[in-house]
Protein backbone atom coordinates (compact mmCIF):
# COMPACT_ATOMS: atom_id res chain seq x y z
CA UNK A 1 0.00 0.00 0.00
CA UNK A 2 1.34 3.50 -1.26
CA UNK A 3 1.85 6.49 1.14
CA UNK A 4 -0.44 7.91 -1.01
CA UNK A 5 -3.63 5.65 -0.61
CA UNK A 6 -2.66 5.79 3.08
CA UNK A 7 -2.97 9.55 3.50
CA UNK A 8 -5.66 9.43 1.15
CA UNK A 9 -7.68 7.16 3.56
CA UNK A 10 -6.58 9.18 6.84
CA UNK A 11 -7.93 12.33 4.61
CA UNK A 12 -4.80 14.07 4.93
CA UNK A 13 -1.82 15.25 2.54
CA UNK A 14 1.10 12.61 1.67
CA UNK A 15 3.00 16.03 3.88
CA UNK A 16 1.17 15.22 6.83
CA UNK A 17 1.76 11.44 6.67
CA UNK A 18 5.58 11.92 6.24
CA UNK A 19 5.50 14.97 9.03
CA UNK A 20 3.54 12.48 11.77
CA UNK A 21 6.78 9.40 10.46
CA UNK A 22 8.76 12.91 11.56
CA UNK A 23 7.16 13.63 15.17
CA UNK A 24 8.47 12.44 17.72
CA UNK A 25 5.46 11.35 19.44
CA UNK A 26 2.61 9.88 17.77
CA UNK A 27 -1.55 10.47 18.92
CA UNK A 28 -2.35 6.69 19.20
CA UNK A 29 -5.81 7.92 17.59
CA UNK A 30 -3.69 8.75 14.33
CA UNK A 31 -2.03 5.23 15.23
CA UNK A 32 -5.06 3.63 15.67
CA UNK A 33 -6.92 4.53 12.36
CA UNK A 34 -3.35 4.17 10.40
CA UNK A 35 -4.06 0.58 11.68
CA UNK A 36 -7.24 0.19 10.54
CA UNK A 37 -6.08 1.19 7.16
CA UNK A 38 -3.14 -0.94 7.13
CA UNK A 39 -4.88 -3.58 8.18
CA UNK A 40 -2.56 -4.67 10.78
CA UNK A 41 -2.01 -4.17 14.68
CA UNK A 42 0.77 -2.00 14.79
CA UNK A 43 1.92 -2.95 18.63
CA UNK A 44 1.24 -6.42 18.35
CA UNK A 45 3.39 -6.48 14.84
CA UNK A 46 6.59 -8.67 16.07
CA UNK A 47 8.90 -6.58 13.34
CA UNK A 48 7.52 -3.36 15.06
CA UNK A 49 8.47 -5.28 18.60
CA UNK A 50 11.94 -5.43 17.16
CA UNK A 51 12.13 -1.77 15.98
CA UNK A 52 11.01 -0.60 19.22
CA UNK A 53 14.18 -2.60 20.86
CA UNK A 54 16.29 -1.07 17.78
CA UNK A 55 14.50 2.48 18.99
CA UNK A 56 16.93 2.19 22.17
CA UNK A 57 19.91 2.86 20.45
CA UNK A 58 17.80 6.13 18.17
CA UNK A 59 15.02 7.26 19.81
CA UNK A 60 15.53 10.91 18.04
CA UNK A 61 16.13 9.47 14.50
CA UNK A 62 12.92 10.63 12.78
CA UNK A 63 14.35 9.43 9.35
CA UNK A 64 15.00 5.85 10.91
CA UNK A 65 11.25 5.78 11.96
CA UNK A 66 9.82 6.90 8.77
CA UNK A 67 11.75 4.56 6.70
CA UNK A 68 11.29 1.66 9.02
CA UNK A 69 7.78 2.53 8.39
CA UNK A 70 7.89 2.82 4.88
CA UNK A 71 9.55 -0.82 5.12
CA UNK A 72 6.65 -1.79 6.92
CA UNK A 73 4.28 -0.77 4.09
CA UNK A 74 6.26 -2.60 1.77
CA UNK A 75 6.45 -5.83 3.68
CA UNK A 76 2.90 -5.35 4.00
CA UNK A 77 2.23 -4.85 0.41
CA UNK A 78 4.14 -7.51 -0.46
CA UNK A 79 2.39 -10.06 1.79
CA UNK A 80 -0.99 -9.02 0.31
CA UNK A 81 0.30 -9.77 -3.41
CA UNK A 82 1.28 -13.33 -2.34
CA UNK A 83 -2.26 -13.75 -0.44
CA UNK A 84 -3.78 -13.30 -3.68
CA UNK A 85 -1.88 -16.04 -5.67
Amino acid sequence: MSITIVASKLGITRRTLYNYFESDSLDPRIISKIEKIIHIRIQDHSPLQKLEAQSQAQPDSADYWRNKYIELLEKYTQLLEEKKK
